[in-house]
C-alpha cells in the first residue's frame, strides 16, 4: 500500500507530513488481521507497532507498507493515525484472488490518496467612531489571504460588501 497526497502525489503541501502514518490491516468483516493467525504473515515494507493486530508505520522514504502471506480473501487498510495537516484516509478494500496454478505469488497494490485538510475564513471590517455612538462597516478596504511556505494555495483577495453596504465582508 503506497501514501501519497490527493493533490501532488508524494510531495506534502506545507507544513502538512505524509510520514509516519499509521495503517490497520483487517479482514472484510472489520476483524482485525493478527500477526498469530495461521497463515503467519509477514511485514516486508514499512515497521511493525508493538501488538498482535497487524498496524503498521509507513516506511518514511517511500511512504509504503507491504504484508505477505496473506490467505486468499478480501481485506481493507483503514488509516489509524493521520499526520499533521491530514484528513484520516477512506478505508481501502482490496481482494486477493486466484489467478491460475502457475501463479505462485499473487501482489496486489493500492493507493491511499490523502487530502490536506483546509478551510474557509470569513472576515468583518468594522469601524467604531471616537464617541463609540457610530458603527459602520469600513467599505473598499482590500483584505487578502497569502499562502504559507509550499501550499498549493493561491493568494486571495476581497472588496466585497453586504448588499446595504454597511458591513464589509471577504470570504477566503
Amino acid at each position: 500500500m503506497t501514501k501519497e497526497d490527493a493533490e501532488t502525489g508524494k510531495e506534502a503541501q506545507g507544513k502538512a507530513i505524509l510520514s509516519g502514518a499509521e495503517y490497520a490491516l483487517l479482514y472484510e468483516d472489520g476483524i482485525p488481521v493478527k500477526w498469530t493467525d495461521a497463515s503467519q504473515p509477514i511485514l516486508t515494507i514499512g515497521s511493525k507497532k508493538e501488538s498482535d493486530k497487524i498496524i503498521v508505520h509507513l516506511d518514511k522514504e517511500n511512504l509504503r507498507a507491504g504484508i505477505e502471506n496473506l490467505p486468499l480473501g478480501k481485506y481493507v487498510w483503514k488509516e489509524t493515525k493521520a499526520q499533521e495537516g491530514y484528513q484520516k484516509g477512506k478505508e481501502i478494500p482490496f481482494e486477493i484472488m486466484y489467478k491460475n496454478q502457475q501463479t505462485e505469488v499473487i501482489t496486489t497494490n493500492q493507493t491511499s490518496k490523502e487530502k490536506v485538510i483546509k478551510f474557509t475564513l470569513q472576515g468583518f471590517k468594522y469601524v467604531q467612531s471616537k464617541p463609540k455612538n457610530t458603527h459602520a462597516g469600513y467599505n473598499g478596504i482590500e483584505f487578502s489571504l497569502m499562502p504559507i511556505d509550499d501550499t498549493n494555495g493561491k493568494a486571495q483577495a476581497t472588496t466585497q460588501t453586504n448588499p446595504n453596504g454597511r458591513w464589509g465582508w471577504g470570504i477566503f
